[in-house]
């Protein structure tokens, strides 16, 4: 193997691991900030992330725009439904980038000698090892491994 296809390869994993570490902390920044109270009236259940609309910024909003009483309801709903359209649309990417990075993992895979093989299955124990870690500080939203 050639110190190109070498440094191609590393280019990829580091790629694929950069995609997905950031999409995992994407995710977890938008659910942290939009994740407020549950709109009046909701059941949520125990446990689960009920995406909600930030007060403050339905205060704000109000304030600015003057909204009557009607508007500040059909603002709530919007928003509401906006930011579980986000959180949906997010968990979707990020199901997607898991999958391409176990789809970059076997490619990877496939070009390797048996030696470099398990040299690269040593990086990868490593680079989850640090993810695992970084989910146990909540840093990292946890979704499995790629």
């Amino acid at each position: 193997m050639t110190a190109r296809t070498k440094a191609t390869a590393l280019a990829m994993v580091i790629f694929a691991v950069g995609v997905l570490l950031g999409g995992l902390l994407t995710v977890r920044l938008v659910q942290v900030d939009f994740a407020g109270p549950p709109p009046p009236g909701s059941a949520e259940r125990p446990g689960s992330r009920q995406v909600g609309v930030p007060e403050a910024l339905m205060e704000d909003l109000a304030k600015r725009l003057d909204l009557d009483a009607s508007q500040q309801e059909q603002l709530h709903e919007l928003l509401r439904r906006s930011r579980e359209e986000m959180v949906r649309v997010n968990r979707e990417a990020n199901r997607e980038q898991r999958r391409l990075g176990r789809q970059t993992r076997e490619d990877i895979r496939k070009i390797l000698t048996p030696e470099q093989a398990q040299q690269f299955e040593t990086f990868l124990s490593q680079v989850d090892q640090r993810r695992q870690g970084n989910n146990r500080r909540g840093t990292v939203q946890k979704g499995g491994n790629p």
